[in-house]
């Protein structure tokens, strides 16, 4: 740790966490383990550069990291998940009734729903396929596969976009 100086800032608007190499050298890991308190209105989390896993109970749930992957487990009424190099992964273990969207510009995105869970499903990959258990069609193209907008599902929009494999399973 004497290689680095971490940082913590803290808001009305929440706690920023940062950690500033006095070296230069970007060879420095830094791992973090935080609880967050569970109901909060919002819980959001950002990484620049590594790995966002998160459990727990959330009215409103956004993670966000350029280079890392994501991972949540547990519940929410809406999110979004969205990584530049990594992949998502999210198990809803409750029924989904909110907005939720997910992107990867270069990896895969798994979704586990609950089978309860009423959604309109639109997405589309740009060099993957789509495994679905739910009945939608999947339209295969010329580069990528989509999902058509589905409302059939209920009301609420679930959005993907990704470069890699989308697999949506039903728990």
């Amino acid at each position: 740790l004497g290689q680095v100086e971490v940082i913590f800032e803290a808001g009305t608007s929440g706690l920023k966490i940062r950690v500033e190499n006095k070296r230069g050298n970007n060879h420095v890991n830094v791992d973090f383990d935080l609880a967050v308190p569970e109901n909060l209105k919002t819980a959001a989390l950002r990484s620049v550069n590594g790995r966002i896993h998160s459990r727990g109970r959330y009215a409103d749930v956004r993670m966000e990291t350029v280079n890392g992957d994501i991972d949540f487990d547990g519940e929410f009424v809406s999110g979004r998940c969205s990584t530049v190099n990594g992949k998502v992964a999210v198990v809803v273990e409750k029924p989904l009734a909110g907005d939720f969207s997910a992107r990867s510009v270069n990896g895969g995105i798994r979704l586990e729903l609950n089978r309860k869970s009423a959604f309109a499903l639109e997405g589309k990959t740009v060099n993957g396929g789509i495994a679905c258990d739910f009945d939608v069609p999947v339209r295969k193209g010329f580069a990528g596969n989509d999902f058509p907008a589905v409302p059939k599902f209920g009301r609420d929009p679930l959005h993907f976009l990704v470069a890699g494999r989308v697999i949506l399973e039903a728990g």
